[in-house]
């Protein structure tokens, strides 16, 4: 089983899915990237959760003989500007990836992976009491200046669609951070 990814494209999933990656081994399921290749559309998918967070990114291969699945660590071969492909392939239970001449492989976990698709189904399913459009960039500089560390909360409040996001510490505080919206055609 085998796929041929572009590989921009596959440095890309790899590097949006690999801080959601768990650090602790609660469930070793966690210390993986599950990668799920669809022979019929050519879309690869790749899921990560850490138990507070999830990630799915999504990307077209160039070509897949046959659907499979498969988990890998976030760490793969150097990939730069001019590789032009990356090459997943699942032989037995073992997972490689090859760019080049660099060959990475990793033994496949046992157990079967979380059920972040009908997670997502069912948060999906409800409708929005808010939504906004904002600079992802801008929002992270935002919530990481408000944050204390690890495991302290910050509430965010949306108002209206023109309106900044508003992001407070706890009650006590005073400190406040606004990010302004962004406008998007929908």
């Amino acid at each position: 089983m085998k796929a041929i990814i572009d590989a921009i494209e596959f440095k890309r999933l790899v590097d949006n899915t690999k801080k959601f990656v768990s650090k602790y081994e609660s469930n070793k399921l966690m210390l993986y990237i599950y990668l799920q290749v669809n022979a019929e559309t050519k879309e690869v998918k790749a899921t990560a959760i850490d138990g507070h967070r999830v990630s799915v990114e999504y990307t077209t291969a160039i070509e897949v003989d046959e659907s499979f699945n498969c988990y890998i660590k976030p760490v793969i071969p150097k990939i730069t500007k001019n590789d032009r492909c990356v090459e997943l392939e699942l032989v037995d239970k073992k997972a490689y990836i090859t760019v080049k001449d660099n060959i990475m492989g990793y033994k496949q976990p046992e157990g079967e992976y979380f059920k972040v698709d009908k997670m997502i189904q069912d948060i999906e399913a409800k409708e929005p009491t808010a939504s906004i459009w904002v600079d992802p960039t801008l929002l992270k500089q935002a919530l990481e200046s408000a944050s204390y560390g690890y495991g302290e909360a910050v509430k965010i409040e949306i108002r209206d669609k023109k309106d900044p996001i508003l992001i407070k510490r706890k009650k006590d505080r005073k400190d406040i951070k606004l990010v302004l919206p962004v406008s998007v055609q929908e």
